[in-house]
């Protein structure tokens, strides 16, 4: 066994856990079978693919939405995406912005509320007839925010990405 200094954060916390359950000694208690990380995998991926489990995640409130004294997503929106295209252009208003987690955050919560109005004009435009006046608006709106998604997940690849790698979604410079 390894000593105090030695061990690695999850050994504390597994030591900790395990004292705190079992309020006693560890030696008496059984040892739950291991299995191998190909089966954790699985049964890790079967306990979270049922039809409706990806479902709830789009159920989930919003950061915006969380604090009920903050403005709703509709007014947070264009300064989300204000703020996405100077971070994109570099130019950092604000010193938070130099922070790639911040800055993450702030373009996921816009691309996360897109894709939601993205679907919800998608609905709208499904359920009118195709020679309704709107029709055409709803279509250019659709388009604009097909457009805005597309930006946003390049600002995320470019976010998260590091010098030389893509994150396996596209070509490395030098190879073809």
């Amino acid at each position: 066994m390894a000593s105090e200094k030695q061990k690695g954060l999850f050994e504390k916390l597994k030591d900790a856990v395990d004292a705190a359950v079992l309020s006693g000694s560890k030696a008496d208690a059984p040892r739950p079978r291991r299995s191998s990380s190909a089966s954790l995998a699985k049964d890790a991926f079967l306990s979270t693919a049922g039809p409706g489990n990806t479902q709830e995640l789009n159920k989930q409130p919003s950061t915006a939405e969380l604090g009920s004294a903050g403005p709703p997503e509709s007014q947070l929106s264009p300064r989300r995406l204000a703020m996405a295209r100077d971070f994109a252009r570099g130019d950092f208003k604000i010193p938070q912005m130099q922070d790639p987690a911040f800055m993450y955050k702030v373009v996921s919560d816009e691309r996360a509320y897109q894709l939601r109005l993205l679907q919800e004009r998608r609905k709208v435009l499904a359920r009118i007839p195709k020679a309704h006046p709107k029709a055409g608006e709803l279509q250019a709106k659709i388009a604009e925010g097909q457009e805005t998604v597309r930006m946003l997940f390049g600002l995320l690849k470019r976010i998260t990405g590091r010098e030389g790698a893509t994150g396996g979604t596209d070509f490395l410079p030098g190879s073809g």
